[in-house]
């Protein structure tokens, strides 16, 4: 399969001359997009030539001539606006944009995304046809310049990756609320005494032991074997059977707490959850000086954030 039928199967269109009418009204509306919104992009910023709407250069005049047939461009290779968009109308597709609020896709290197933009969709990565659409329905569409700093891997230089992002604006509010949701659920994910309090009422402290009992009965070649030296281990047996014995009744405690309490849909109630026990404790962790995040959440809380602020400004670096 050579580049032409190549592209002719990506655009879905069964003739070469249709991939050279959306090649052009994609540079063109996307240079447009560009400008608008005063994205700098090297690429866009050249001027949009007709020759180049095709797969190979041997075809330019080819490609230009139809375009001029067509009634895309005039005989001095300017647009004709009110053509190319007709054009672009006729082969537009809706993009599909799906509610994905993480950034990774194992649970190795699972993380909310920052913020909500962090979700959109560069415009560069969208297919021809579905940029003629967004363009064609702009309305519909959150569309702004999104930046992101970004430290080396092999320097400490920093710099500053720019994109053209959008999102459907009438899935906004739910990819706003989706993501505050699994802040809150990664946040307490990574703090079980925390969720244990929260959802359970339980302390999940542990109970502490500062001696290795493993070394009770395993013997070394330099074990001594005296009367003291199994006395020792006796007392360590003894102390031993006290430990988890305190043990066994703490988890004992906690397993019947849970057994007799109402069930609790974690990733369903965390939400509501958390708010309201913020609401009402956040005064305690306005110390903290170990976890940054804890503290951070303590303080939106109390200033009384709303979903949208906390899916922004939470866990974002």
């Amino acid at each position: 399969m050579n580049s032409e039928q190549d592209d002719m199967k990506k655009l879905g269109v069964s003739c070469r001359e249709q991939t050279w009418e959306i090649h052009y009204a994609y540079a063109l509306l996307m240079k447009e997009l560009c400008d608008k919104h005063d994205h700098k992009v090297e690429y866009y910023i050249k001027k949009v030539s007709p020759y180049n709407a095709c797969a190979y250069q041997r075809s330019a005049n080819l490609c230009r001539n139809h375009l001029l047939a067509k009634g895309l461009i005039t005989g001095t290779d300017q647009p004709v606006m009110k053509t190319v968009l007709q054009t672009a109308a006729q082969y537009a597709t809706a993009p599909e944009y799906k509610l994905k609020v993480s950034s990774g896709e194992y649970s190795w290197n699972y993380k909310p995304h920052e913020s909500p933009e962090s979700a959109y969709t560069d415009l560069a990565r969208l297919g021809k046809r579905e940029l003629l659409y967004v363009y064609l329905n702009q309305k519909l569409y959150d569309i702004h310049v999104h930046s992101v700093t970004r430290k080396s891997n092999y320097s400490e230089d920093i710099r500053t990756e720019t994109s053209l992002n959008t999102y459907p604006k009438a899935m906004i509010k739910e990819l706003i609320d989706t993501l505050c949701h699994e802040k809150i659920n990664h946040f307490l994910n990574e703090r079980i005494q925390l969720k244990a309090k929260i959802f359970y009422g339980l302390e999940m402290q542990k109970t502490e032991n500062d001696k290795d009992y493993i070394e009770i009965t395993k013997y070394k070649k330099n074990t001594p074997i005296t009367v003291e030296e199994f006395e020792r281990r006796m007392c360590l047996a003894q102390d031993a059977v006290s430990f988890y014995q305190r043990t066994y009744k703490d988890l004992k405690s906690k397993r019947d707490r849970l057994s007799t309490g109402k069930t609790v849909l974690v990733d369903h109630e965390a939400y509501k959850k958390v708010i309201a026990y913020f609401k009402l404790n956040a005064p305690l962790y306005i110390n903290e000086v170990e976890d940054k995040e804890l503290l951070h959440f303590a303080k939106l809380i109390m200033m009384g954030a709303s979903n949208k602020k906390i899916a922004y400004e939470w866990l974002n670096p």
